[in-house]
């Protein structure tokens, strides 16, 4: 044979390894002898291993799931069935007597309300109510530090902590609501600013632990305390020897059944009086001075403690410059600016503006839900102001329209007009004779000037922060 006859047999040699079926016809090639013939060209045996091998694994992974979870469904299934078909124990027969179950108690709404008759008892205590006399000899290092928290209502808080920190008193203030609708101001760190409702409970405690390690004094503000209206965190306070003020300022103590006695126009937010009894009876336990801005409060207080304070409210005059109205301006602006319109009666103001407007010519704005520094502009353009028409009382707005030289109109109780100072310019009036008052501060430019003028100086002498504060520190040291 030739080389090249050599060269093709040898070619042919790994082909005839393979399982070549007997039958096949196989075509000769050129370089091989013409009775050789042979096979198509396939791949060599190695490569088709190696794909045939791959593909195989290819299927076993997608058919195969994995072990662990396969054997975790299966203990699970198990034990599934093992707690179905296990018998229940047998219960032992005890005869007991049957417990009558107690009636529920079926709260009446407010017009249905007796006066007096509450469904827990009334406290007995005979309280007595004192006017502090202004301290001018400040000792601060026998006070100690004194903080304020954790609510600031109508700025009360804030206002008068920076009073004592004028007088020297190393005083702190902390409101819990960052800059809230009325924008006054905070003080410290809120302790549950972006903290989760379910947290703010632990972070409150937390905070009244680490916050008795520095003051001596703690003055709470609307019947709340660390822990809100929980009060979790007064028997702490009592154990560590820290003294405890506690002002209220209107709502949280306001009951309708005590408030309808001598007021028929009387409203309150709080319709729970049962929760009203609960707040008071657990502080009267634990609070050492309580304070109230009027009489009117007094009332609701009366019986759960020894004795109360009569510190009015503070608003600094010092940032108000008057602006009395023109004596001749026959077209006065009218402005009421409630925070709460079932409260000060804001619609049935709105419906006697209505009336008024048909014969009389006058302006009138209504500003709400907005910053306490926006409704001062508006007061300050104002040449009267309507308060509230329900509560009995004049409020904080009021004190700022009159210290800005401007005359209020609001609802004075008339057995309350004689507790107030002497000389009160604010003009009385209740649902029934409101037209009449606003109709005649309308019609009379020269009273609206006299008014504005006596109301400057009355609440700059008795809503003083200076004298305020000082009032505050004969508090303090009658807590020793």
């Amino acid at each position: 044979m030739n080389k090249k006859t050599n060269a093709g047999i040898r070619r042919l040699r790994p082909i005839k390894q393979q399982n070549v079926k007997r039958n096949t016809k196989l075509k000769p090639t050129r370089n091989a002898a013409p009775h050789i013939k042979r096979t198509k060209k396939k791949h060599p045996p190695k490569k088709r291993m190696v794909l045939k091998q791959k593909l195989r694994l290819k299927k076993n992974i997608k058919k195969k799931s994995k072990p662990k979870k396969r054997m975790v469904l299966k203990q699970k299934l198990r034990l599934k069935k093992i707690i179905i078909n296990k018998p229940k124990p047998k219960k032992r027969m005890i005869f007991k007597k049957k417990k009558a179950k107690p009636k529920k108690r079926v709260i009446k709404p407010i017009t249905q309300l007796v006066p007096l008759r509450f469904s827990t008892p009334h406290p007995k205590l005979n309280t007595i109510l004192i006017e502090p006399e202004p301290d001018k000899m400040i000792s601060a290092p026998q006070l100690g530090r004194i903080l304020h928290t954790p609510v600031n209502p109508a700025g009360q808080m804030s206002t008068q902590a920076t009073s004592l920190q004028k007088l020297g008193l190393p005083v702190s203030f902390c409101s819990y609501v960052k800059r809230g609708r009325f924008a006054f101001p905070d003080g410290l760190p809120s302790p549950i600013h972006k903290v989760p409702k379910s947290l703010r409970g632990r972070a409150m405690m937390n905070y009244a632990i680490k916050s008795s390690e520095k003051y001596q004094i703690f003055h709470f503000h609307g019947g709340e305390t660390f822990t809100k209206y929980n009060y979790t965190d007064l028997p702490y306070l009592n154990l560590t020897n820290k003294r405890i003020v506690m002002s209220f300022w209107g709502s949280e103590v306001r009951k309708a059944s005590i408030a309808k006695l001598m007021n028929p126009f009387a409203r309150v937010k709080l319709t729970d009086e049962n929760e009203i009894h609960r707040r008071l009876t657990v502080l009267s336990k634990f609070v050492d001075a309580v304070i109230v801005p009027d009489h009117e409060l007094f009332e609701y207080i009366k019986g759960y403690f020894k004795k109360a304070y009569l510190v009015r409210a503070v608003v600094d005059h010092r940032k108000f410059s008057p602006l009395y109205p023109d004596a001749n301006n026959q077209r006065p602006l009218v402005v009421h600016a409630p925070s709460n319109r079932y409260i000060k009666g804001t619609d049935h103001i709105g419906r006697v503006v209505k009336t008024l407007k048909q014969n009389l010519n006058f302006d009138y704005v209504q500003v709400e839900n907005t910053s306490n520094a926006n409704v001062l502009k508006w007061i300050r353009k104002a040449d009267i102001l309507v308060d509230q028409l329900h509560l009995g009382i004049y409020g904080t707005v009021a004190i700022e329209a009159m210290l800005l030289g401007k005359p209020v109109i609001s609802h004075i109780r008339e057995d309350l007009l004689t507790k107030y100072p002497a000389n009160m310019p604010v003009v009385p009036a209740n649902p029934l004779t409101f037209e009449k008052a606003l109709y005649n501060l309308i019609t009379n430019p020269q009273l609206r000037y006299e008014l504005g003028v006596r109301g400057r100086a009355y609440a700059a002498e008795h809503h003083d922060p200076m004298k305020i504060a000082q009032q505050l520190i004969t508090v303090y040291k009658s807590l020793d």
